[in-house]
């Protein structure tokens, strides 16, 4: 009992609960440590960027968005892989993120959410396509950026995949792709008056096609079995992200505005990518886009 109320005792005991009350403090400051977040992004406009603003006031976390082609960010990460000098590195399409396919990261997600292509179309100009096959045979075509024709390719030489040991799948193959380039015209820009379909990611479309004529419209033809053709939006984390708790509750913002907030998301020329969408898998299309 004297050992209780000894001197020793009490000052044991003070430093005890000295040391507790500072952990609750650290465990409850814990979450102020990281209230910033750098993002690498290969496409955000000066305008897209001012979308998160909301966000930023809301969450306390400051962003500061970095604008660099693919060769930058695979540069910056080879030669700092712990601090490379952003977060997150935000993309937009396979064909970005297939030069930085063997970078390190610590997290990665291809099919973040998806960039639809279709075609681009005036109304009563001509007849409309229901599947990207009918592109090779019937219309005069062109490409209003170069992501989406590169894709159409990648997917059909999938659908062909096995066209080296099938004579009948090479014959078609063959022809598809001669059509398609037999019925090519250059794109003469997003100003110019179209009576021909254009080629066009969902992006591409709503940021430079529908604001330059407003009787412009976009369908997405099926492909074969598949819902569709479509390129993807991708996020992935550094290793040993210096914000990595910030970059998480980002990324968990985006998914909650491609699940509620499709205008937002239009604004950003992406779309969520639904459980019962049919399409072929990031990894095939990257598989035949590097080919």
């Amino acid at each position: 009992m004297k050992l209780k109320n000894s001197p020793v005792h009490k000052l044991l005991l003070f430093g005890f609960l000295c040391g507790l009350l500072a952990a609750c403090r650290v465990e409850v400051a814990q979450p102020e440590v990281n209230k910033e977040l750098r993002i690498a992004s290969n496409f955000l406009s000066p305008k897209q960027q001012t979308y998160f603003r909301a966000w930023q006031k809301k969450s306390g976390i400051k962003i500061e968005f970095l604008n660099l082609t693919t060769h930058q960010i695979r540069y910056r990460i080879e030669k700092k892989p712990w601090n490379p000098g952003f977060d997150l590195v935000w993309l937009n399409g396979l064909n970005a993120y297939a030069q930085l396919d063997k970078t390190p990261f610590q997290e990665r997600y291809p099919d973040f959410a998806q960039i639809p292509i279709g075609l681009s179309y005036v109304p009563d100009s001509l007849d409309q396509v229901k599947n990207f096959v009918e592109l090779s045979k019937t219309n005069l075509w062109a490409a209003a950026d170069n992501d989406s024709y590169a894709l159409l390719k990648a997917h059909f030489s999938f659908a062909y995949r096995n066209r080296e040991k099938n004579q009948k799948q090479q014959k078609a193959y063959t022809a598809i792709l001669r059509g398609l380039k037999e019925r090519k015209l250059a794109f003469s820009g997003a100003n110019e008056y179209h009576t021909n379909m254009l080629l066009c990611r969902y992006d591409t479309y709503h940021q430079q096609l529908k604001p330059a004529n407003r009787k412009q419209r976009i369908l997405y033809p099926t492909f074969f079995k598949y819902s569709g053709v479509a390129d993807r939006n991708i996020i992935c984390i550094v290793q040993q992200a210096m914000n990595y708790s910030s970059a998480k509750r980002f990324q968990a913002h985006l998914q909650k505005q491609l699940q509620k907030n499709p205008k937002f998301c239009q604004k950003l020329g992406i779309k969520k990518i639904d459980s019962n969408s049919k399409l072929i898998s990031s990894k095939a299309i990257l598989y035949y886009l590097k080919k």
